[in-house]
This record gives C-alpha cells, sequence and structure tokens, in this order.
C-alpha cells in the first residue's frame, strides 16, 4: 500500500508540476515561500507549508499535548498571519482534530488551506469538521486524503457543502475507500446552486461507472467546478463514456479532468473525441496509465487537434509502441500553448 501511495505521489507530483508550468504563477508562489520559511522557524514544532509544497511528505510526528496547545494558542491569536496549515503524517487522529475544530470555529482563525492527510482520520471528526465549514469563513481548501473515512465519511461534509456560509473551494477525498455510494452523497451537494467547490479530488476510492450518472449530472449543472481528479479508480470505458455526456453539455464548465488509472481502452476513444471537438473549456486531460493502444492514435490525433482549448494531454503509461508514440508527439507543434506526454 505505501508503494501504491508513494507511485501516486510521484505522478500527483508531476501533474503538479506541468500544470503550475501552464499557469505561470512562479513569482507570487515564491515570495510566499519566503514568508511560509520565516514563520515555520518561529513555530517550530508546528508544520507549516506553502501551497508549492503540498505533495513533499513529512517525516513521521507526533505534536503531543504540548504541540497541541501551542497550535491552539497560535490559531486563536488574531495576531498570527499565516495561511496554509499542514498537519499530514502526524499522529493527530479523530480528538486531535475535533480540538483543531474548536479553533477553526474561532473567529480570530485566518486559516484559508489546511491539509489533514494520512492522519488516522474516521467518520467520528467529519461532524466536528463540517460545523467547521459552515463557521469558519476563512478556509477555502481542505486536504483528506489517504484517511479511512469510509462509506460514510462524505455524509457531514456534504451537508456543510450546501450550506451558504460554508466558503470551501478545494476539497481532497483521495484514497479514503469512500466508494460509489457516497459519492452520489458528494454528487447531491454538488448540484446544490450553494456548493462554491472549484477542485474536487476522488483519486483511490474504489469508484466504477455505477457512480458516473451522477457525476454527469453534477458536471452539467454546478458551474464552479473546474478541476475533476478520478485517477486509480476504476470507471472504464462504460463510465468515460457517461462523462462525456457532460463533457458534450456547453454548461459544463471542466477545464482540468484526470482520468489515468481507470481501466481505459481503445473502445472509448470515439466518445471522447466527440465530446471534446465542440468543448471549449477543456484545458487539460490526463490520460495516462491506461491501456490504450496504437489502435486508439488516430482517435487521439482526432481529439487533440479538434479540441482547440486544450493546453495539456497526458498519455504516458500507456501501450503506444514508438511509431504511435511518434505520431502523437508530431502535435506539440499545432498550437503555441499544446503539450502532448506519451
Amino acid at each position: 500500500m505505501r508503494d501504491l501511495r508513494q507511485r501516486e505521489e510521484e505522478i500527483l507530483q508531476r501533474m503538479e508540476t506541468n500544470l503550475r508550468e501552464i499557469q505561470s504563477n512562479i513569482d507570487s508562489l515564491q515570495q510566499e515561500i519566503s514568508e511560509l520559511q520565516t514563520q515555520m522557524e518561529k513555530d517550530g514544532p508546528i508544520f507549516l507549508q506553502e501551497e508549492s509544497a503540498r505533495k513533499r511528505r513529512q517525516e513521521e510526528n507526533n505534536l503531543g499535548d504540548g504541540g497541541l496547545k501551542r497550535l491552539s494558542e497560535a490559531l486563536r491569536n488574531p495576531e498570527f498571519k499565516i495561511q496554509v496549515l499542514v498537519l499530514q503524517n502526524h499522529t493527530l487522529g479523530d480528538c486531535g482534530v475535533k480540538q483543531l475544530c474548536e479553533d477553526l470555529r474561532n473567529l480570530d482563525c485566518k486559516i484559508s488551506s489546511l491539509w489533514l492527510s494520512d492522519i488516522d482520520l474516521t467518520t467520528d471528526c467529519t461532524e466536528d469538521l463540517a460545523s467547521a465549514l459552515t463557521i469558519n469563513h476563512s478556509l477555502t481548501q481542505l486536504n483528506l486524503i489517504y484517511n479511512n473515512l469510509g462509506d460514510c465519511g462524505a455524509k457531514r461534509p456534504c451537508v456543510a457543502l450546501r450550506n451558504p456560509e460554508c466558503k470551501i473551494q478545494r476539497l481532497e477525498l483521495g484514497g479514503n475507500k469512500l466508494g460509489d455510494c457516497e459519492v452520489k452523497r458528494l454528487c447531491e451537494a454538488l448540484r446544490n446552486p450553494e456548493c462554491k467547490i472549484q477542485s474536487l479530488w476522488l483519486h483511490s476510492n474504489n469508484l466504477t461507472a455505477d457512480c458516473t450518472e451522477d457525476l454527469t449530472t453534477a458536471l452539467s449543472t454546478n458551474h464552479s467546478l473546474t478541476e475533476l481528479i478520478l485517477n486509480n479508480n476504476n470507471l472504464g470505458d462504460c463510465g468515460v463514456k457517461r462523462l462525456c455526456e457532460a463533457l458534450r453539455n456547453p454548461e459544463c464548465k471542466i477545464q482540468r479532468l484526470w482520468l489515468w488509472g481507470n481501466s481505459l481502452t481503445d473502445g472509448c476513444t470515439d466518445d471522447l473525441v466527440s465530446a471534446l471537438s465542440t468543448n471549449r473549456s477543456l484545458r487539460i486531460l490526463d490520460l495516462g496509465f491506461n491501456s490504450f493502444t496504437d489502435g486508439s492514435v488516430p482517435a487521439l490525433r482526432r481529439l487533440i487537434q479538434t479540441c482547440t482549448s486544450l493546453e495539456g494531454i497526458m498519455l504516458w503509461g500507456n501501450k503506444f509502441n514508438s511509431d504511435g508514440e511518434n505520431q502523437l508527439l508530431s502535435l506539440r507543434g499545432i498550437r503555441a500553448e499544446l503539450r502532448v506526454f506519451v
């Protein structure tokens, strides 16, 4: 399991690097890194990181009662200016997060980005998290990947997402074994006009084609969602064909769609071409680590040529031979902004 997580982290790092290269926001990130490094030296045991370092794994740490107390004092201090708090790989657990949620409900807490990945969370803490999400108006990004929220983990957060007081724009739930039923519940929240989610991470959640009808409806009705990460699930060709129904809909605003490792084959490429030939919002499409062969190269070439909004397509880890790869790579120059990775 750790090897799989490490592999996913490496690929997610590559995704983030490519996306940043396209968005060209290095200058502002460097400034924030400098500010965060200065604050980290002052705060000692509190692990604070700037957004560009969010994928780096921290060594195993235990804040302990003393660390939690200092963290609580800092979050309640109106002079505490740090907006990004990373507590991944700590042995924080549900009890620690419940204490943290009390601080998040304090009006002096200005945290906008909270990372709680791989800290042994279960459904027991989700009621407190949901309460904090509706009270804290600064928090816009929440990372809960690689916990153990399970098949009831999305129920209470979904209630918060429908609340107009909830300001969350980026929600990361990958690696929680949510399953199709919880994602269907999540889609109900996405269809609510009060939901402000812009980026949703659902990788490694044992998802199948059964949840894609609900996802399709949500993508067609939610006008804020622009990024959907479905990596390392089992949607299959049937699931992607359903998602193509949303991509054909002009109301769908998705700009970045990640589908690597979903057991896709040549059987879904014609649907992708048909859907994306008229789509003018999609900029990034990741189809890596599937089972596409040279038989899909003509269709993929048409997709790249006709989807004029496309700025990057990832096709590495498939089953192309050298000739197929070269045919795909030859399209790199057809638009100045286009990047093709094979």
